[in-house]
C-alpha cells in the first residue's frame, strides 16, 4: 500500500525543505574563519626600552607641615590626613593641640595629587605635588558671589 501525503502534511515537508537548502546555502557562503596570527615568543627582557623619563616608584614621600594656630583655651582634636574626604583610608591620624605645630612624613601612593586634611570641622584638599606641603587651622572661606 501506497501512503499519500495529505495537503497540510505537504505543506510541512515543504517548509522543511526549504528551511534545510536555505540553512545549507547561507553556511556554504560564508567565508572560513581566518586563523589569529600568534605572537612571537618573547626573547627576553634585554630588549625592552623605558622612557628616560619612566620613574618606576610606585610611592612617595611628602612631608606636611601644620601651623598651629593661637587659642585662649587648648583645643584638641585629631589631625587626620587621608585619600578620600569620606572614606576610612587615613594615611595619619593623631591627637593634637589646635596651637602647636605639626611635621608629619608620609609615605603616599606616588599618583596621589591631593589629600584630604581634617582637624575637629575644619577640611581642606591639599595638592601634594610637591615634596613639602603647609597648611593651617584657618577655614577656607567661599566669597559670596550674588
Amino acid at each position: 500500500m501506497k501512503h499519500k501525503l495529505n495537503p497540510m502534511q505537504s505543506k510541512k515537508l515543504g517548509k522543511y525543505i526549504a528551511i534545510g537548502t536555505l540553512l545549507f546555502a547561507i553556511n556554504a557562503c560564508t567565508k572560513p574563519a581566518a586563523e589569529t596570527p600568534q605572537p612571537a615568543e618573547p626573547q627576553g627582557f634585554s630588549k625592552l626600552e623605558v622612557a628616560s623619563n619612566f620613574d618606576w616608584k610606585n610611592s612617595k614621600t611628602i612631608t606636611i607641615n601644620v601651623t598651629g594656630l593661637p587659642t585662649n583655651e587648648p583645643i584638641r582634636s585629631t589631625l587626620t590626613m587621608s585619600r578620600h574626604s569620606g572614606g576610612n583610608e587615613d594615611f595619619y591620624a593623631g591627637s593634637h593641640l589646635m596651637s602647636e605645630n605639626v611635621s608629619v612624613t608620609l609615605r603616599i601612593p606616588a599618583a596621589q595629587d591631593s589629600l584630604i586634611v581634617r582637624f575637629g570641622t575644619v577640611q581642606k584638599t591639599i595638592s601634594v605635588k610637591t615634596r613639602t606641603v603647609t597648611v593651617d587651622y584657618l577655614p577656607t572661606i567661599e566669597p559670596d558671589i550674588p
